[in-house]
């Protein structure tokens, strides 16, 4: 089931590690902003199971990579108790 719109209110993010500790070392280091859009996949228990990039900006620099390591640590509580996709933006900003 694909969430948006209220629906994906509905899911709650309750536990990310430091989206930071994921930035591109040379990005960092240039202290760069960037961005991405994932899709996520997140199991019943609220565990992301799958993680897609589907856009980063600038392009190049790895931020769409980072996004995603970081939200592998991402946990949700899941109120549809069934797999879901939802579809979420990731910023750094050193």
């Amino acid at each position: 089931m694909r969430l948006s719109g209220i629906q994906a209110k509905q899911l709650r993010l309750i536990y990310s590690a430091p989206v930071t500790q994921f930035c591109p070392r040379e990005a960092l280091a240039r202290r760069q902003v960037g961005k991405a859009m994932l899709d996520l996949l997140i199991d019943a228990s609220g565990v992301v199971v799958d993680v897609r990039v589907l856009d980063e900006s600038p392009l190049g620099v790895g931020f769409g990579d980072s996004a995603a390591a970081s939200a592998k640590t991402y946990k949700f509580w899941n109120a549809f108790n069934r797999l879901v996709a939802l579809t979420i933006p990731v910023k750094f900003v050193p």
